[in-house]
């Protein structure tokens, strides 16, 4: 199955599942984090993924009437937005802001894609720094240790003290 495919799937069970959740603006981040998790969880690529900020904005919008009506009550209780469209504006950029965050947390820019694993689960600078600290100690000779190490030590249980039966 495409990434497209895939994402799209993702992106219209997020989206018929919206009408669940709750939409307040305290809890639209979660939201969002929502969607964005699991087309990261899925490997959809950051092309693909980016092309539903928009769509999962535009899902997350408030219709005219519950704006107005917002704008109502809230212009009752603060002076902060002198017209509707001002707190219209402020309210769409600030649900197109958080999506836009919960995207970038999950999806890295391209620019800072994590560093290529070349040795195991190390980078190459990872796997330099290790072996710098690992050359500073002596090398070890398997061949000075003796056969039996623990048969030169000559010890009886009763000189350690203490009852040993």
């Amino acid at each position: 199955m495409s990434d497209k495919r895939r994402a799209k799937q993702i992106y219209d069970r997020w989206k018929s599942g919206l009408i669940n959740l709750d939409k307040s603006y305290n809890n639209i981040s979660n939201n969002f984090d929502n969607l964005f998790f699991e087309l990261y969880s899925a490997s959809v690529v950051f092309d693909v993924a980016e092309d539903f900020i928009k769509d999962a904005t535009a899902a997350h919008m408030p219709s005219l009437p519950i704006a107005k009506r917002t704008y109502s009550v809230m212009s009752s209780k603060t002076t902060k937005h002198a017209t509707f469209n001002e707190f219209y504006k402020s309210w769409k950029d600030g649900i197109t802001d958080k999506a836009k965050n919960s995207f970038y947390s999950f999806f890295s820019l391209e620019g800072d894609e994590e560093e290529e694993k070349k040795f195991g689960s190390m980078s190459k600078q990872e796997y330099t720094k290790q072996r710098k600290y690992a050359e500073q100690f002596p090398p070890l000779d398997i061949n000075a240790i003796p056969d039996d190490p623990i048969g030169d030590m000559d010890f009886d249980l009763d000189d350690l003290g203490g009852d040993y039966e």
